[in-house]
Order: C-alpha cells, then sequence, then structure tokens
C-alpha cells in the first residue's frame, strides 16, 4: 500500500493506493515561486535561502512549481539547490509552445520514483503539463504502479476574460482525460487562480464532469478569513520583489 501526502503551500490531504508492497508515502508539494529566474525578481541565491527551509522541512518526493523561467540553467540551479537536501531529486521536461516567459516544472525523488514520459496539452494561455512517474518498489514485472501529475497555470485575475479563458483550460483538460480512458490515477496541481466554486472551470473539474475530487469538502466558496485554513496565496502584505501585497484571502494553488 502507497500512502500519497499532498501538500499544496500548507494544504494536506491523504490518498490511498492499493498495491503488493509494504507502506511508503509520497509526499505531493505544489508550489508558485513567483517568477523564478527573472533577474527583476531577486538573484536566484537570495531566493534559494527562502525556500530551501521550506521544501527541506516538506521534503516532497514530487515537487511541482508554477511560474519558472524555461531556461536550462535556471532549472538546473533550482535542480542543484533540492539536491542539498534529497540528492534524488530530478528535473522533468517542460513545455511552453505560448513562448512564454515563465513554465511549470515537476522535479521528483529518482530513488522512489521512475519517470515515464512528458506530454503536452495546448491551447490555452500557457502550456498544461502532463507526467507519468511510478513507484518503484511497487511495480512488479508486467505490472507497473504508475501515475500522472497534471500541472497547470490558468490566467490570473478576476472578470469575464479572466474566467472564460479558465474554463477553457479546465475544458482541454476534461478533454485530454477522455481520450486517455487508460489514465486512472492522476492529479491536478497548479495555481488555478479560482475565485469560487462558482467558476466554470471548477463546475467542469470537480461537480460536472467529477473527473477530480476536493478534499477540502467545501461546498461553498473560500474566500475571507472563515476560510483561512483553506487558503494557499501569498501572504504578502508590503511590497516586495515582483509580489503581489494583498495579503492570503484566496484559495488559488491547488492539488
Amino acid at each position: 500500500m502507497i500512502r500519497v501526502v499532498f501538500f499544496s503551500y500548507c494544504f494536506l490531504f491523504t490518498l490511498l493506493l492499493h498495491a503488493q508492497s509494504p507502506l511508503d508515502t509520497i509526499v505531493v508539494v505544489q508550489y508558485n515561486i513567483l517568477r523564478y529566474g527573472q533577474t527583476e525578481c531577486g538573484n536566484l541565491t537570495t531566493r534559494n535561502s527562502r525556500f530551501l527551509p521550506i521544501f527541506d522541512y516538506l521534503k516532497p518526493d514530487v515537487l511541482g512549481v508554477n511560474e519558472i523561467s524555461p531556461n536550462p540553467a535556471v532549472f538546473n540551479n533550482f535542480e542543484l539547490n533540492l539536491k542539498s537536501f534529497s540528492p534524488g531529486m530530478t528535473q522533468t521536461p517542460w513545455g511552453n509552445s505560448t513562448g512564454s516567459d515563465l513554465v511549470n516544472g515537476v522535479f521528483y525523488n529518482s530513488a522512489k520514483l521512475g519517470y515515464l514520459g512528458h506530454q503536452t496539452i495546448t491551447g490555452a494561455i500557457r502550456d498544461i503539463d502532463v507526467h507519468r512517474l511510478y513507484h518503484k518498489s511497487a511495480t512488479k514485472p508486467g505490472d507497473t504502479l504508475d501515475f500522472y501529475y497534471i500541472i497547470a497555470h490558468f490566467k490570473a485575475s478576476n472578470g469575464g476574460d479572466n474566467i472564460v479563458q479558465r474554463a477553457e483550460a479546465a475544458s482541454l483538460i476534461n478533454d485530454w482525460l477522455q481520450l486517455h480512458p487508460s489514465v486512472t490515477r492522476y492529479w491536478l496541481g497548479g495555481d488555478l487562480n479560482l475565485y469560487t466554486n462558482d467558476e466554470p472551470a471548477w463546475q467542469t473539474l470537480v461537480e460536472q464532469t467529477q473527473q477530480f475530487y476536493d478534499p477540502s469538502g467545501l461546498t461553498t466558496d473560500w474566500v475571507g478569513s472563515a476560510y483561512a485554513i483553506y487558503q494557499t496565496q501569498s501572504p504578502a502584505t508590503s511590497a516586495v520583489p515582483c509580489a503581489v501585497t494583498g495579503g492570503m484571502d484566496d484559495r488559488f494553488d491547488f492539488l
């Protein structure tokens, strides 16, 4: 049996996958690292000194990040720093058909997990990446215990056009899953920028198709201090390089 533990900032839930193997734990973390690799947002040494204590504490086996520069040197730098606390951490390919200055990245613990490939879902404002991994010790000959990490960064901001673009991205994910019925073990992580569960994107992913399950159990929106335990936004309230300053009052990052 494998226990999978998920974090999105400080959000945690567990999922049990059954296999003929001893109990093991996979820790999954999703984090928007805020224009990592962009010089106007601070040098990498300073930024790593702030990120690494978080990741060292959580010790993810799979780490998904949004907003990393599509530069091999930047990916290599981030991977090297992750190896300082987990030597097996390994980067994966990324898609960038839109020519964006920011992409998604996934890093995994190669001591525990193997990597089977990458696909890109195109058509949204940013590429949506699909990574296929497997658990090494739970895999038997002819029976690979694989799973898929779908990572996305939906359009930001409120308002009609932004909501429509988020809905379109959600539909692309749903369409991909329908085209791949053999994909049965998967999760979606990323900065989805969803303001409420009334948004069409949420309805497409969770309510209407039931392709995804929200472990929070919320049946209402998540705005305001009453829902602070569920919120996953940047807590910044004062000006720092590149950061928004609204404080943590929304649930934008999901797993």
